[in-house]
C-alpha cells in the first residue's frame, strides 16, 4: 500500500476506457506510466530472480536479465476490467532487452471479481487468479501467450496492480577451456 500510496502520489492516475474492437479489447482502468531502474533492480534481487530460475527455463539462447524499465500501477473500480486480449513483447529502449514475460504483482484484493482468467482454446477457462496483497503473476507474451482477461471487479474495494515485464538476454557463450 504505502508503494503503491508514493507511486500515485509522484504522478496521478488516468482513466483509460475503449470499447472493443477488432483489434483491441475492452479496457476500463485508471493507471499511471512510469520508469524506475531502481524499483527493477530492487524487486529483481528481492527474489523475483532466483523465483524465475527456479520455475521456468528460459528459451534456448538466452537467459534471464531482469525487469523492465517500463511500469505501470493499475487501478480498477468497481464495473473496471480489461477484456480477453493477448500480451505482446516489448524492448526496452534503456536496456535494449526484450520482454518474454508479464509480472503483475498484486497490492489488494477484492470481495468480489477482478480475477485475471486463462484461456485455451474454445474459449475453456484454464486458471483463474484471484488478486491477493503480494501474489506475484508471471505469464508468458508474444506467441506463447494464453488469451486471458482481468475480470470486472465487483463491489467492495479496488483492485491495485504494479506491472511490469521480466526481460531476456542472449547467454553468454560458454567460457573456453
Amino acid at each position: 500500500d504505502k508503494l503503491v500510496s508514493a507511486l500515485v502520489a509522484a504522478a496521478p492516475l488516468s482513466r483509460v476506457a475503449h470499447a472493443q474492437t477488432k483489434s483491441m479489447a475492452w479496457r476500463d482502468v485508471d493507471r499511471v506510466e512510469f520508469r524506475s531502474p531502481e524499483l527493477s533492480q530492487r524487486l529483481w534481487h528481492a527474489g523475483l530472480a532466483g523465483a524465475m530460475s527456479a520455475a521456468v527455463m528460459p528459451p534456448e539462447g538466452l537467459e534471464w536479465a531482469g525487469l523492465h524499465t517500463k511500469w505501470r500501477v493499475y487501478r480498477y473500480r468497481e464495473g473496471q476490467g480489461f477484456g480477453p486480449h493477448f500480451d505482446e513483447a516489448d524492448v526496452d529502449p534503456a536496456t535494449a532487452l526484450r520482454s518474454h514475460y508479464t509480472m503483475l504483482l498484486y497490492c489488494s484484493a477484492v470481495s468480489s471479481g477482478g480475477e485475471t482468467v486463462f484461456y485455451k482454446s474454445k474459449g475453456r477457462e484454464v486458471l483463474a487468479v484471484k488478486p491477493e496483497p503480494g501474489l506475484v503473476l508471471v505469464h508468458a507474451q508474444g506467441a506463447a501467450c494464453l488469451l486471458h482477461e482481468g475480470r470486472p471487479v465487483g463491489r467492495g474495494g479496488d483492485k491495485w496492480v504494479l506491472r511490469s515485464d521480466v526481460m531476456v538476454a542472449k547467454s553468454a557463450p560458454p567460457a573456453a577451456t
